[in-house]
């Protein structure tokens, strides 16, 4: 019986795991989080390099490391370091291609974890940063 077959009712959320560096990403859907993620979460958010690292990496599809190390100014083992602590709470995916590191945002986990948070980081940068030939209401 293939899955388009089951009956609804035996179908529950498919969420394929896959443990690779020590981390779990999720295929779909995220999953339901617990406290310690959503305190591993919190804690990598935290710091406002971090925080900064991530609103940068969901206005792409994906960043180069390369791309953040230019824009941020730090050095590759300060944004390696960061990058670490943002994989483990799973709000990035790490890809490696050749020599180069490629970051994608989790936008379920985020939006999962931090309902309405994404948005008003966009609004903020939108408000600090206004389009041209608008004007920003005082």
């Amino acid at each position: 019986m293939s899955l388009w077959q089951a009956p609804l009712w035996t179908l529950q959320p498919l969420i394929v795991r896959k443990i690779q560096n020590n981390q779990t990403e999720f295929d779909g859907m995220a999953e339901t989080l617990s406290i310690d993620d959503y305190a591993k979460i919190f804690a990598a958010l935290s710091e406002p390099m971090r925080l900064r690292m991530i609103q940068m990496i969901d206005d792409t599809d994906e960043m180069a490391c390369t791309k953040l190390v230019e824009t941020l100014g730090l050095a590759k083992a300060t944004i390696s370091y960061h990058v670490k602590i943002l994989s483990q709470a799973n709000l990035i995916r790490v890809r490696k291609q050749g020599r180069n590191y490629f970051y994608k945002a989790r936008r379920d986990v985020l939006d999962n974890a931090l309902k309405g948070v994404r948005q008003n980081l966009q609004k903020q940068r939108v408000a600090k940063n206004p389009p041209t030939g608008e004007v920003r209401a005082a």
